[in-house]
């Protein structure tokens, strides 16, 4: 089953809000999909973690090294739609990271460096 509702059209536009695909409700959403991670080098162990989720559904968000071992698990649950931070305690020894998240079918992986 398909089904779009409700539909408006601005400007010659036509914006659904919510549709039904094989069942299953979506609800679109202004947010797109972002990833960025964020080191503060005043403060050494100071890294955050942004994001952004499109649409509602399973997310996880892993920290991996450069050997491609899973160093940590930060997020594995369904979330909402809307944007996000996680500020991170654990302390990483220097080296070459990298950040993934993976949301529906989004997928993204970020690099980042830390030197003691």
């Amino acid at each position: 089953m398909v089904g779009c509702f409700p539909a408006t059209v601005p400007n010659g536009l036509v914006t659904l809000e919510s549709c039904f695909i094989e069942g299953r409700l979506v609800k679109f959403s202004q947010v797109g999909y972002a990833l960025s991670v964020n080191l503060d080098h005043q403060y050494l162990d100071g890294i955050s973690i942004s994001y952004k989720i499109g649409l509602s559904g399973k997310t996880t968000i892993d920290i991996f090294d450069c050997e491609g071992k899973l160093c940590k698990r930060l997020l594995d649950e369904c979330h909402e739609s809307g944007e996000y931070k996680i500020d991170l305690s654990d302390k990483f020894q220097s080296g070459l990271y990298f950040c993934k998240i993976t949301s529906g079918q989004y997928e993204n992986t970020v690099g980042f460096v830390i030197s003691r």
